[in-house]
């Protein structure tokens, strides 16, 4: 079986949609993946399960993706069709139900924490050491850094960590709203397809 391209993939449901989602999905250069809801829920998937995935990222059409999973696995077109609506449910299911438990309330099987992951979920950027409150200048671990980097050199690292498959993106601090670029940064992340997270003390906003 040829394996799916390894990388990153990511879909938005559209702002109009009933329940809003985002769905990441990591697929590694075996071909398995790990599923990612709304930055919070891990899915470990299988070859066919990563599969599954990968389609409805794609949008691809139900029945085109029965015929492709029945060739590709040499099974019937039948269970292939089966299967993928199966998976499907699930995943609507995880998706329309806040705080549902995939193991007690879907048959999932529960892995530790982090168990088989190369790459991290999320990263945190502390954009600057700086404060609003004058008061609370000497927590911030200033000595630590001989400047703030650049507006470039972010860029730098937010699209080298979506390439490396991390979705999750958190602006912290210091306190991130002093930094004049955060709104540029914000959005350039967003355009790469992360979930971006704003860790501060809300002065400024």
């Amino acid at each position: 079986v040829k394996k799916l391209p390894a990388g990153i993939y990511h879909y938005q449901a559209p702002p109009e949609a009933e329940f809003p989602y985002r769905l990441h999905l990591r697929i590694d250069q075996e071909g398995n993946g790990i599923l990612i809801l709304n930055a919070s829920t891990v899915l470990h998937l299988n070859l066919t399960a990563a599969e599954y995935a990968y389609h409805l990222i794609k949008r691809t059409p139900t029945d085109a993706v029965a015929e492709q999973v029945s060739s590709r696995y040499r099974i019937p077109a039948k269970q292939a069709l089966a299967d993928f609506q199966e998976f499907s449910q699930r995943l609507e299911t995880m998706i329309t139900t806040p705080d549902l438990d995939p193991v007690a309330y879907l048959g999932l099987e529960r892995e530790d924490p982090y168990s088989n992951v190369d790459t991290p979920y999320r990263l945190d950027c502390a954009l600057t050491y700086r404060t609003n409150d004058q008061d609370g200048k000497h927590l911030a671990p200033v000595e630590r850094v001989k400047r703030e980097l650049i507006t470039g050199e972010w860029k730098t690292i937010l699209q080298k960590a979506w390439e490396g498959g991390i979705p999750h993106v958190i602006f912290t601090g210091g306190e991130p709203t002093l930094r004049p670029d955060l709104p540029e940064l914000i959005a350039f992340a967003e355009e790469l397809g992360m979930v971006t997270g704003l860790l501060t003390d809300g002065l400024r906003l």
